[in-house]
């Protein structure tokens, strides 16, 4: 029902490089190894309620490291908001929704999460 807003992601590497034309995308997005991507080098998630020196400029402690552009905003806290309609009927309706942090979905999967709030 949701993407995970995350610097390792494809679809959020193309939204960081299309609010930011000016910058190179290696130079947004450092991935240290598969699947482990910061946001300018220094946060995973792309959008959080924290992290003002990501979101603006007044902020920003000068230039980045080795003399990168550093011109936030990089991040937003402006959520991403899916709507469905729930299914409550029948032994396959809908029975839940989990809102959780990036920190969950860093221990767990999707699926693993279902499991356990279903038991």
């Amino acid at each position: 029902m949701s993407r995970d807003h995350n610097a390792r992601e494809p679809y959020e590497q193309a939204r960081l490089a299309a609010a930011n034309p000016k910058e190179r995308l290696d130079a947004l997005v450092q991935c240290v190894r598969p699947g482990v991507c910061y946001v300018k080098g220094r946060l995973q998630p792309t959008r959080a309620l924290g992290d003002l020196y990501l979101k603006q400029s007044a902020w920003a402690t000068g230039e980045g490291r080795g003399g990168e552009v550093f011109a936030p905003p990089y991040i937003t806290a402006t959520p991403e908001v899916t709507i469905r309609q729930m299914d409550v009927v029948g032994p396959d309706g809908d029975c839940f929704v989990v809102l959780a942090s990036d920190g969950l979905w860093d221990l767990m999967s999707s699926q693993e999460a279902v499991d356990l709030v279903a038991r």
